[in-house]
């Protein structure tokens, strides 16, 4: 059996018969939880002695940070080119506009 990649041993079938498997933003999104899980320090066993008590610890990147540094503006108008273009192309839009336009301006 020939494996092209990690995704390929979490593929499954519905019930329905549509097969499922790990897309671009499965490990994108497991990224994302990562640096919001680890801690900036470890000072838990087995990275510290057993005398002292564990201490809470920021994460690499808190929610703060997020809300401060990403530009909101930019992204929410990328996703909405992103949803846009998606809905045009599921709902015919596009073709429409493209025969027509080549129809009017071939001229």
């Amino acid at each position: 059996m020939f494996m092209t990649g990690w995704g390929d041993l979490l593929e499954r079938m519905t019930k329905r018969g549509v097969k499922v498997t790990v897309a671009d933003a499965t490990p994108a999104m497991l990224m994302v939880v990562l640096i919001f899980v680890i801690p900036t320090r470890y000072n838990f066993w087995p990275f510290s002695s057993s005398k002292e008590m564990p201490v809470n610890n920021d994460s690499l990147v808190s929610w703060k940070i997020i809300q401060e540094r990403v530009p909101w503006g930019v992204l929410l108008f990328l996703g909405g080119g992103f949803a846009l273009s998606d809905a045009c192309t599921k709902t015919g839009q596009s073709n429409f506009w493209t025969n027509y336009l080549k129809q009017n301006l071939s001229g």
